[in-house]
């Protein structure tokens, strides 16, 4: 029941990323100034069953580290999608 529920919500939304999207990640550091890191989506979209929205994790190529990310902190510089 739940799977078809967050499909519904995956399907009912325009987000065209997928994995091995080259994106650029919004960010801020401690002073609050704002910086975009590259990094590369790693997964599909999902959606959290607390939050209701939509992310995608992504490899952050400066910190070698994984985040998840929502879709108004990602730009996208190449999509992977070919359709």
């Amino acid at each position: 029941m739940e799977a078809s529920r967050q499909q519904k919500i995956l399907d009912s939304m325009h987000w065209d990323i997928g994995v091995g999207s080259i994106v650029k990640v919004k960010n801020f550091d401690l002073y609050g100034q704002q910086k975009y890191e590259q990094g590369i989506v790693i997964s599909d979209k999902q959606v959290c069953q607390i939050e209701l929205f939509p992310f995608v994790n992504v490899y952050v190529l400066s910190s070698a580290k994984t985040i998840r990310c929502h879709p108004g902190i990602i730009e996208i510089i190449s999509n992977s999608n070919h359709s």
